[in-house]
């Protein structure tokens, strides 16, 4: 089975200076990308601020249908983070 390598960047939190500041996060994580295209040939997928939020809502949703134990840590600990939120949920509507 062939499968695709994808190089990926997860942030939840990049910022945007002004174009003369001298710390700009996002143009900086852009020089990073444009690096890597040039010396590996590799384009590097970047999940930052709102979009990483989007993704990371989108694993949590997967996870609270999820009834197995999930073996990667993160999709375990969203699991159970959702199973303990629909769970007090339930407990305070029976009070």
């Amino acid at each position: 089975m062939d499968f695709k390598h994808t190089f990926m960047f997860w942030s939840p939190i990049v910022k945007t200076g002004s174009d003369k500041a001298k710390y700009n996060q996002t143009r900086d994580v852009e020089e990073i990308k444009q690096v890597i295209k040039q010396t590996d040939n590799v384009d590097l997928v970047v999940v930052t601020n709102k979009q990483y939020l989007e993704c990371i809502n989108e694993l949590r949703k997967v996870a609270l249908t999820r009834t197995d134990a999930i073996k990667s840590p993160i999709m375990r600990f969203l699991q159970i983070e959702e199973k303990l939120k629909a769970h007090l949920q339930r407990e305070s509507k029976i009070r």
